[in-house]
């Protein structure tokens, strides 16, 4: 079953990797077979919420709720701007853990299992990989900023690491 996983994560990730050659790729309804993004930096899920409601935020207001800014010093110390007239955001929070984890956006784009399949289903993959144990807990997040033009597609987020590929929403 694990191998089948893996399996799975591979083509979806080569999908991607092969999509990115031909940007002009097309789904039946006109939709990129691949979306570009930007990371987010320096944000942290408050610990006055369980969990996203959804992982597609939409509004300054939504993302609030459930995000605080990490400042810290240095140029570089300043969480990303997020214009949300023009953008919106998908995240990926982890549950709590005393492990330390590094959470990375992979790829956005039309799932498929053969290179110029066109599906009309869209993911987002996320990479976690964990590293030592710690003293402390942390809520491990990533956060990717997508064009307001793409905010109507449904997209399901996933994350794959060192065990399998989990569908998270």
């Amino acid at each position: 079953m694990k191998n089948i996983l893996y399996l799975i994560a591979a083509l979806f990730i080569l999908s991607a990797c092969t999509q990115r050659s031909n940007d002009s790729a097309k789904d039946k309804e006109g939709k990129p077979a691949e979306i570009t993004f930007v990371e987010a930096h320096g944000y942290f899920f408050k610990n006055n919420q369980d969990s996203l409601a959804s992982s597609k935020i939409t509004t300054r207001e939504e993302f609030d709720k459930y995000f605080g800014a990490a400042t810290v010093m240095g140029e570089k110390g300043k969480p990303t701007e997020i214009d949300f007239g023009k953008s919106f955001v998908i995240a990926c929070v982890m549950p709590e853990t005393d492990v330390e984890t590094e959470l990375k956006p992979v790829s956005v784009g039309e799932i498929s299992t053969r290179p110029g399949e066109h599906t009309g289903k869209y993911g987002c993959l996320f990479s976690f990989k964990k590293g030592e144990k710690q003293s402390f807990t942390i809520r491990p997040v990533s956060i990717i900023i997508l064009d307001r033009e793409f905010v109507d597609i449904d997209f399901s987020v996933f994350t794959a690491g060192e065990e399998v590929i989990k569908r998270v929403n």
